[in-house]
């Protein structure tokens, strides 16, 4: 999806329709925060002018105090389960340590939602071919030419000289982990293991890669 943020305006302002917070939007606000050198709290995008996102689409996408916290904290490269809490609320919100968006959304940057559409060339082996061409489900590694992929995308799907063009229904990720990390993580809370065990388990499951799951629907006209 090509994405982009046109300005920044307030949390409750109704001349942007509010979009749901999906991966494409979060990668996008996030490398605009990184790019821009941004830094401020979930409580400045709920209450501050142009604190809150609007992208080229004309819509804006909105977060609590602590989705909006872990964003920023992932901006700045922590990566923590609970390091949210550092950028989700402040007691000083005029600390001069921040720095907030001034630039007001440029209307004339919007653009129709067939614009947006990106169309992805994806080289998979044969065993993944089979599984999109019968399942309609895809699974790929999370790499950075995929950040903004998204629903209604268009996917190639090349295997050798063999290829077939499908429509993108959903996009989530997922920790590619194995089903033992898994069982871990979900019960690190459980007197099965020793608080050494447990941060091990949150170090693991956190720092472990992603992968993208994917819907999918055969695309007749390409």
């Amino acid at each position: 999806m090509k994405l982009n943020i046109i300005g920044w305006t307030s949390y409750d302002d109704s001349r942007f329709e509010t979009a749901g917070v999906t991966w494409a939007y979060k990668h996008a606000l996030l490398d605009d925060i990184v790019k821009n050198k941004y830094l401020f709290t979930g409580y400045h995008h709920q209450e501050f002018d142009k604190c809150v996102p609007v992208f080229n689409n004309g819509k804006k996408v909105i977060f609590s105090q602590r989705g909006f916290g872990g964003v920023m904290a992932e901006a700045q490269g922590l990566k923590g389960l609970y390091d949210y809490s550092l950028y989700a609320y402040t007691p000083n919100p005029y600390s001069k340590q921040y720095n907030l968006p001034t630039k007001k959304p440029d209307e004339g940057l919007i653009v129709s939602d067939k614009e947006l559409i990106e169309r992805y060339n994806v080289s998979v082996d044969m065993e993944s071919f089979a599984k999109a061409d019968i399942l309609e489900r895809l699974q790929l590694k999370d790499i950075k030419e995929y950040r903004y992929l998204a629903e209604n995308d268009i996917i190639n799907l090349i295997c050798g000289e063999q290829s077939m063009t499908y429509d993108v229904l959903s996009v989530d990720r997922e920790k590619d982990v194995d089903y033992t990390t898994e069982y871990n993580f979900k019960y690190r809370s459980s007197n099965l293991f020793t608080e050494e065990q447990k941060e091990q388990i949150i170090k693991d499951y956190v720092n472990a890669e992603n992968r993208i799951v994917l819907k999918l629907a055969y695309r007749f006209f390409k």
